[in-house]
């Protein structure tokens, strides 16, 4: 791969399970937590990160796109090779950069160019529901992984191999942005020891709120003083509230006025939208004449009870 070789190895991923694998991601910041680790990532925020690199939380469950993604990974290498005419080896092993200790890289492989250098292989696949996303080139998740490798291999240049919607192939080679870079290490250091090792919390988003009903299931009966940055939160909160109340109510008074165009017409059609106002039938359980058909007991063994917490902000009395 490279002569200096500025990474150790640190395991080989031919002899881990899966559950050690997912170990081994947690001792440091790899190639698919480096958006994330910047605040650059559209799918997971810092602090859900925080929450599984410190085991609150258990990593999401790959799904399935992430299976397929696996099992062409294969498929695809033999196809940049069959396009390339390169020399591609497969980098079945952990890399741990040696000047940046919490850096790892887990790449797909490594291309011998033609004049003898080195470059990353990243290979992808994104159904057709994606591909939107590559329209104006790398997704910015993906630009920031591939430059984090780069930090961990040493290497100037990496290839990324897509299949788009199942039936696109694209290769693309991207160059070192040493801006970039220079970006993607200071944040990825700040995220490593001023949240993980000081097992301080990142600030908290608009996607944590699931994460934080998983943390904080069961609420205890006790009230406390909240610390004095919540004013300001709590009044971003309350002029949120009011500019989504009149949002709200500007476009039920729009809905309505579409409506009274459409009167009893199912569709109406302007400048390539279609609005329709259509027939829906639903049917729902009587839960009325469920009860008048079941003893007490029965009743009981039909329901079962859940916990949830409920947020809510109740103004002070005058």
């Amino acid at each position: 791969m490279n002569t200096n070789k500025p990474y150790d190895i640190i395991a080989d991923t031919r002899k881990m399970s899966h559950a050690d694998w997912l170990q081994m991601r947690k001792i440091g910041i790899g190639g698919s937590d480096a958006a994330v680790a910047c605040g650059l990532s559209r799918w997971k925020s810092p602090f859900q990160l925080w929450s599984e690199k410190t085991d609150r939380i258990v990593p999401t469950k790959a799904n399935e796109a992430c299976y397929w993604g696996i099992q062409l990974e294969n498929l695809l290498r033999a196809e940049f090779i069959k396009r390339t005419n390169l020399e591609v080896h497969e980098c079945p092993f952990f890399l741990r950069s040696k000047e940046y200790k919490h850096m790892l890289a887990n790449i797909d492989g490594y291309v011998k160019n033609e004049d003898g250098s080195y470059s990353v292989l990243e290979i992808k696949t994104a159904n057709a529901y994606a591909v939107q996303d590559w329209q104006d080139g790398l997704p910015i998740e993906y630009y920031a992984q591939i430059m984090h490798y780069m930090v961990v291999t040493g290497m100037s240049s990496a290839y990324v191999a897509v299949l788009l919607g199942g039936n696109e192939f694209r290769i693309q080679k991207y160059d070192r942005d040493e801006e970039m870079i220079k970006h993607i290490i200071q944040m990825e250091e700040h995220f490593w020891y001023e949240y993980i090792l000081k097992d301080l919390p990142p600030q908290a988003t608009a996607k944590d709120n699931e994460i934080l009903g998983q943390l904080y299931p069961k609420s205890e009966t006790k009230a406390i003083e909240m610390p004095t940055k919540a004013r300001e939160v709590l009044a971003d909160y309350e002029a949120a509230s009011r500019a989504l109340a009149q949002a709200k109510a500007k476009k039920e008074e729009s809905e309505a006025k579409l409506k009274l165009m459409l009167a009893d017409s199912e569709v109406g059609i302007i400048d390539g939208y279609k609005i329709s106002w259509k027939n829906v039938s639903t049917t729902r359980l009587d839960s009325k004449k469920v009860k008048s058909l079941l003893t007490e007991e029965q009743l009981k063994d039909c329901s079962s009870t859940t916990v949830s917490r409920k947020f809510n902000i109740s103004a002070p009395k005058k």
